[in-house]
């Protein structure tokens, strides 16, 4: 059954990744589209009317006059664009208050826009995809109703964007063949490329967010939980998609740039008027704009460079003049400030809060890596990890969880009512709370008390009932199940010559009980990690898009430098990560070597008394005697010295044998109650000692195996972390 949902699992991560990267695709499609509609609005230049030809135009003027005006039904004024509505307030069923419409209409009137250089006919009433963004000039209230309009008046300036028609004398706003917006506004249009940059910086930084997690996904799928693979795969992969994606669009964009180009060109053949030549001179100024920075200059010069040639017939001062026009030219930018920043905030906090979580995940997952696994009779003060079977008795009796009394030893339960608001249901918590009693962990050497308070524990059990409006969810662990801990070995409150498992007093130590394996929870929390690292990466994105945005700074140049600058930081992370692990696991070996110099103080401390007491009872066994003389002068190895330690052990281990044979010769001797406690507490030293070199052997093993693995290695060499030597001596 567990293969069958580990199987699931898999196919089910796979599957997602397989979506999160085709959502992908689309939403890089249609971000840069966005992208390509804002760049394209940045190289058209105000055309004055005198230069119009045939194809697609930005103007600017006044709205003289119309065929038909309109009468505006609430202000009554006269327009040549209409657009009304009317508005009631009512409260709903929670007594909060709500607008709904009773009318609303839009009407639009063919009319004489003119400039300085002349007038031209546009007709804005056949074209469904037309925007007419148009501040609203009209709202009152009138009791419970409000009334709205949005108007062009006659003699208003406006800006426009669509295509003028030679053969029909007018302009109309059919621009989908040219790839631009058709737009008639009271403001500019170079606010409609903000609004263009801004929905493609949200959408690109999507697309990328979603990269990541196709990623994580994948990695999932194949049980891998290595953060710097991690980083790997989105290095290649996530960077790769970017930049394969990002350069065809940029291709494509500079494709219709020169389509774009050619229209004009084409349009003002065979004899072009200095107005059209001055026009066309200022489009081609505004296109090599953007080319001068990476990576828009090499495509430029190598894909369509000789399809924008300059027109002919231009003076210098023309060109200084076009020039000084063009650079008052504002690039599109989103001038809705308030919302730039609100949403880049709101991004930078989802970032960092999840950020922190991932690297919370990772961190913890490499510290169960990276402390082996102790006995019972082995636990040394400090972080320890243990397996074992729950066991209960007398001294530590089980408890029953509150709602289907069943016999755990932790349980936490919720009770949550549903309640409606208006058209909406929602589930409340009444009542919640954890419960959990001291037990015994059980393994092969014996057994060692474990506190679950303030453990962060995965129950074995769960079950959830409905009744009537209620919801009744409890977990429990039963007693007798195997389990996993990680937690801190300290002074057991309840006997303080003992150690137990408990909650460390810093605030950061990590104490978890769980009742799946190892191997399991460590690919579980790297999952969790990638995906908590992912969707920060996705919000930090879309802080920055959404800032630049609306400052008009969003490029393909900052697109692709971010794509850099991401997987830099990550690399950046994972190295410092890496650096912190060595120097973990070599002071952990440090400890263990710590800790066995205390135990061979503690036995060198009891050869004296024992000396004493065997020179009573056995002055004929000189032999005997004299070795145990010989042991009071080793008392301790220095330091850190393993092999110091390792002739020191070999040397009692010989003598501990021959005194126990001596014991077992002498029953006079062995009868002494204070020779019989010192043999038995020279029994459990040896066996704590055996276990504690045990555990400097295992925290050895994963130090050296570490510093010799990719890409550890590398900063072993750079920072000389040198292999330790284990133990060579036989129990």
């Amino acid at each position: 059954m567990r293969l069958v949902r580990r199987c699931f699992a898999a196919l089910l991560a796979c599957l997602s990744g397989l979506a999160c990267f085709f959502a992908a695709t689309a939403f890089f499609d249609w971000g840069f589209e966005s992208m390509r509609e804002a760049r394209q609005l940045d190289r058209l230049p105000p055309t004055p009317v005198a230069a119009l030809a045939h194809g697609p135009y930005a103007l600017q003027g006044k709205a003289i006059t119309a065929k038909t005006p309109f009468t505006a039904p609430y202000s009554g004024e006269s327009a040549i664009y209409l657009r009304y509505r009317l508005e009631q307030e009512y409260r709903d069923s929670d007594d909060r208050i709500q607008l709904r419409t009773l009318d609303q209409g839009e009407r639009k009137s063919p009319f004489i826009l003119a400039d300085a250089t002349g007038a031209v006919w546009v007709d804005p009433r056949y074209e469904s995809h037309l925007e007419i963004a148009v501040s609203r000039t009209y709202r009152e209230k009138r009791g419970d109703r409000i009334y709205s309009e949005w108007v062009i008046t006659q003699g208003q300036s406006i800006r426009l964007l669509g295509a003028y028609s030679r053969e029909h004398q007018v302009l109309h706003f059919d621009t989908r063949p040219w790839n631009l917006p058709a737009l008639m506004t009271d403001s500019s249009l170079q606010a409609k490329g903000g609004e263009s940059l801004f929905t493609a910086g949200i959408l690109i930084s999507i697309a990328s967010g979603l990269v990541a997690l196709a990623m994580a996904f994948l990695l999932i799928a194949l049980q891998v939980h290595r953060f710097w693979v991690y980083v790997f795969f989105m290095t290649c992969g996530g960077v790769g998609f970017l930049w394969y994606t990002g350069l065809l669009h940029l291709q494509r964009d500079w494709e219709e740039a020169a389509m774009l180009y050619k229209t004009r060109q084409e349009a003002i053949l065979p004899t072009p008027s200095p107005a059209q030549r001055m026009d066309l001179y200022a489009m081609r100024l505004l296109i090599e704009k953007p080319a001068r920075n990476w990576p828009d200059r090499p495509l430029f010069h190598h894909v369509a460079a000789h399809r924008f040639p300059l027109p002919q017939g231009l003076s210098d001062v023309e060109k200084e003049a076009a020039a000084l026009e063009i650079a008052r030219i504002p690039s599109s930018r989103y001038e809705n400030l308030f919302l730039v920043s609100l949403l880049s905030g709101a991004g930078c906090l989802l970032g960092m809060l999840t950020f922190f979580l991932g690297i919370r995940l990772i961190k913890r997952k490499r510290l169960m890596e990276h402390i082996p696994t102790a006995k019972s009779q082995g636990l040394s003060y400090g972080m320890a990890e243990l397996k074992g079977r729950i066991f209960t008795d007398q001294s530590l009796p089980c408890i029953q969880s509150k709602l289907n009394a069943k016999d755990c030893v932790a349980c936490h339960y919720k009770i949550q009512e549903e309640k409606k608001s208006g058209d909406k249901t929602k589930w409340v918590t009444i009542e919640e709370a954890v419960r959990a009693t001291p037990f015994w962990l059980q393994d092969d050497e014996g057994r060692v008390k474990v506190h679950p308070k303030d453990a962060e524990i995965e129950f074995s059990h769960t079950h959830t009932e409905y009744r009537g409006k209620y919801c009744y969810t409890e977990s429990w662990l039963v007693p007798d199940a195997k389990i996993y801990c990680i937690g801190f070995a300290g002074l057991d409150p309840d006997s303080s010559q003992n150690l137990s498992l408990q909650k460390g007093k810093t605030p950061h130590t990590f104490f978890f009980i769980s009742h799946r394996k190892e191997e399991e929870i460590l690919r579980s929390k790297g999952a969790r990690g990638f995906l908590s690292t992912s969707i920060s990466l996705a919000a930090f994105l879309f802080a920055a898009s959404v800032l630049w945005a609306g400052m008009g700074w969003l490029t393909p140049a900052t697109l692709f430098q971010t794509a850099l600058l991401v997987p830099l930081l990550l690399m950046a992370y994972t190295l410092i990560l890496h650096y912190n692990d060595m120097v973990f696991l070599k002071n952990r070996c440090l400890k263990a070597a710590s800790d066995m110099d205390t135990i061979l103080q503690k036995r060198a401390d009891l050869w004296p008394q024992l000396e004493r007491i065997v020179q009573a009872y056995l002055s004929h066994e000189k032999t005997l005697l004299s070795a145990i003389a010989s042991l009071r002068r080793p008392s301790s190895p220095p330091e850190g010295d393993v092999d110091a330690a390792d002739r020191i052990i070999q040397n009692e281990q010989q003598v501990s044998r021959h005194f126990m044979a001596r014991l077992e010769n002498y029953p006079e001797l062995k009868g002494q109650a204070l020779v019989q406690n010192l043999a038995d507490e020279m029994r459990k030293t040896e066996n704590y000692l055996a276990l504690l070199r045990q555990g400097y052997s295992d925290s050895v093993e994963i130090y050296n195996t570490r510093i010799q693995s990719f890409p550890d290695f590398i900063l072993a060499l750079i920072f000389r972390f040198k292999k330790k030597k284990p133990f060579t001596s036989q129990t």
